[in-house]
């Protein structure tokens, strides 16, 4: 289970009040390090450690089932992370046995009960060749690539979070259930059935007409100003100002880039540089 950490809390502190703990000592609590918010408009400026920690981040996500996959594109991910972990080496270094019998961390877990971990590292290593020339940045962005536009693209890029439906009007579909997973991204917000992992609902950013919070819910407004509804959602389990935060920076990004292109089209028209239509 993923807890995030407030503002104001410090990492230190936090492994402190682990070690004070009289719970169990057998468990395993670690650190991992993901990417609030993927923006393709930011990734132009990524350093190569950004570029890293946005990959682990998606490769987290993959492993854990929260990018539905089919089997192909699992090994295709699979063998773009070998090459990322370990970047440009000799030939006879991706032989059999390079992944060390950690195929778990290689394959989403809905794939490894269908091979033996031989198996699937031979599986793997075959797809492998085709990535063999990169190094670890280029296959960072192979990877992000790969999930963006073919694999996964309705789910990636999105942080989830786990909330209720809140509703005082009885239900008038029946895929409107209560218990949920909201996905928000760059390209709005999806609903996601936390059983099937499957999309029930989904609303574009400019969809997002409005949207409001207090100490235990927040609610936004959402389709068009003729036919718009309101979703009101009850969650103790994340940061509401983080999705409130995360929503208004989307909606900035979006008219910020809208700004962009119709200021570009304005002053490249008449110099013809660049036609309208190329840029619009």
């Amino acid at each position: 289970m993923d807890r995030e950490l407030e503002m104001s809390e410090r990492i230190m502190d936090v492994v402190s009040s682990w070690k004070r703990s009289k719970k169990k000592k057998d468990r395993k609590v670690a650190f991992v390090y993901k990417c609030k918010l993927f923006s393709k408009a930011q990734e132009t400026s990524y350093s190569r450690q950004e570029w890293k920690v946005a990959f682990v981040t998606a490769a987290w996500h993959v492993l854990h089932g929260l990018y539905p996959l089919s089997e192909e594109h699992a090994f295709q991910l699979a063998a773009i992370q070998l090459q990322a972990n370990h970047g440009l080496k000799d030939d006879n270094f991706y032989i059999t046995g390079v992944m060390n019998a950690e195929v778990e961390n290689y394959i989403p877990y809905t794939y490894l009960r269908k091979y033996r971990p031989e198996e699937a590292e031979s599986k793997v290593l075959k797809l492998h060749t085709a990535h063999k020339h990169l190094d670890k940045p280029d296959a960072y962005r192979k990877y992000l690539e790969l999930l963006r536009k073919e694999a996964s693209p309705q789910y990636f890029g999105n942080c989830f979070f786990r909330a209720v439906r809140v509703s005082r009007l009885k239900k008038t579909k029946s895929q409107e259930q209560d218990d949920l997973v909201l996905g928000i991204s760059e390209n709005g917000v999806i609903f996601v059935d936390p059983y099937n992992n499957k999309i029930i609902e989904k609303y574009k950013m400019e969809e997002i007409l409005t949207y409001g919070f207090r100490s235990n819910a927040f609610l936004f407004v959402a389709g068009t100003l003729m036919t718009q509804k309101k979703y009101q959602f009850a969650t103790m389990l994340v940061n509401i100002s983080l999705i409130l935060y995360m929503l208004s920076l989307l909606l900035i990004c979006l008219l910020f880039i809208v700004y962009n292109i119709n200021t570009m089209c304005y002053y490249n028209e008449p110099h013809n540089r660049v036609s309208k239509s190329m840029i619009c």
